[in-house]
């Protein structure tokens, strides 16, 4: 008879030492204050007629390059601050 493996149960996410909260997270600020100005423009219009023409191809650009700045220099992951059995984040 063949053997029949079951697969492992899921396990919880292991608690980084070094975790830090997400409102310590400059990528998740970034992210939300150009979701925040991008539904402002889209609800109000206030910023097209301040921008010369090409400004939405910069913003297109920028963006992107910004977030993925911020996350090359990402040293810590985002983790559980809830969690009273793990150890404190070092300053």
């Amino acid at each position: 008879m063949p053997r029949t493996f079951l697969p492992a149960p899921p396990r919880a996410a292991p608690h980084h030492p070094t975790a830090k909260a997400w409102w310590h997270s400059r990528t998740l600020w970034f992210n939300g204050l150009c979701a925040m100005l991008a539904a402002a423009e889209a609800g109000f219009g206030l910023l097209q007629p301040l921008l010369h023409v090409n400004a939405y191809a910069a913003l297109a650009f920028a963006l992107p390059l910004g977030n993925a700045v911020l996350r090359v220099l990402t040293t810590r992951p985002l983790g559980d601050t809830n969690n009273p059995q793990a150890p404190p984040a070092p300053p």
